[in-house]
């Protein structure tokens, strides 16, 4: 059976549907706390939130790996404190050694010690951090060097290989955040060949060669020299990350804002619409119900 409405009868369903449908809207966006749900919420606004959300991901992955590298950059700097360390103690024994008032028993002591101090610098040089030989280079999975113990003590040649690693910077770009061990610990330059330095400073001092004790202590200053350049390189490098993990967090703040805007409830808006809604409800309904329900069949009575 076909029921006819009539044309005022039809505006009031179309206006209850039309409050209804407002009414589900702000109780849905106050309920999820956005306003953006489904694209056609606010087509024109789609494709920017799809945008800030991938640059927000992308963003959150940098900052990731530089929390990971600025392990690595801070225990690198701890290691060639520590190296600089060595290498202080390994002039003042040199020093002690060259002196004419040294015995040969006394100078082999004092070579013993410096033995110890190569120990010690390859130990700096295979440092670990999460399983990775931090100054061996790209092939971080193996130490970069051996210590063979004996009379003379040996430390082998470098078994890394080179640092190619760059992190990302936030703002575009990237940088280098590592030295591979061979430049650092035993340089082709024999004047900043801190283990080879040593390694003649031991053979000198067991040898009783006043000369060669001088000889050695000389690479020994001069490659100080160089391990000091080395470690103000990393501390250069934590200043590099410590700015880029700041760029990282301020754009992070801006983009959770922007997305915030755009698919966030206006809860104030929301409860508001939805008040308005819920009386628009009330009064169409009580004006509904006062119209007159009379028909021609109450005047044929």
């Amino acid at each position: 059976m076909n029921i006819n409405l009539k044309a005022s009868d039809q505006r009031f369903i179309r206006a209850m549907g039309d409050i209804t449908a407002r009414q589900n809207k702000a109780q849905t966006q106050i309920s999820a706390g956005r306003r953006l749900i489904v694209p056609s919420d606010s087509p024109d606004e789609v494709g920017n939130l799809l945008a800030a959300r991938a640059d927000r991901e992308r963003i959150t992955q940098i900052r990731s790996n530089l929390d990971r590298v600025r392990t690595e950059v801070d225990t690198a700097e701890l290691a060639l404190q520590a190296s600089v360390r060595i290498t202080d103690r390994a002039r003042v024994l040199g020093a002690q050694g060259v002196t004419g008032t040294q015995t040969e028993q006394s100078r082999r002591q004092i070579a013993t010690e410096v033995g110890n101090l190569l120990q010690q610098l390859s130990n700096q040089a295979n440092t670990v951090v999460n399983g990775r030989y931090i100054f061996s280079g790209d092939a971080d999975d193996r130490a970069g060097f051996l210590f063979i113990p004996g009379d003379p003590p040996v430390v082998s040649s470098y078994l890394g290989n080179s640092a190619t690693r760059q992190v990302l910077h936030p703002s575009g770009g990237s940088f280098p955040v590592s030295k591979a061990g061979d430049e650092i610990f035993s340089n082709g330059d024999p004047e900043r060949n801190i283990t080879g330095a040593l390694s003649e400073l031991h053979t000198a001092l067991t040898s009783n060669s006043e000369e060669a004790i001088k000889a050695a202590l000389a690479k020994v200053s001069s490659s100080s020299e160089h391990m000091n350049d080395m470690l103000a390189y990393y501390g250069t490098v934590q200043n590099q990350v410590t700015d880029a993990s700041s760029t990282a967090d301020s754009t992070l703040l801006n983009l959770k804002a922007q997305i915030s805007e755009i698919e966030d409830t206006d809860m104030t808006g929301a409860i508001v619409a939805l008040n308005r809604a819920s009386y628009e409800q009330q009064a169409a309904l009580g004006a509904r119900s006062k119209m007159p329900t009379t028909t021609l069949f109450d005047f044929m009575r």
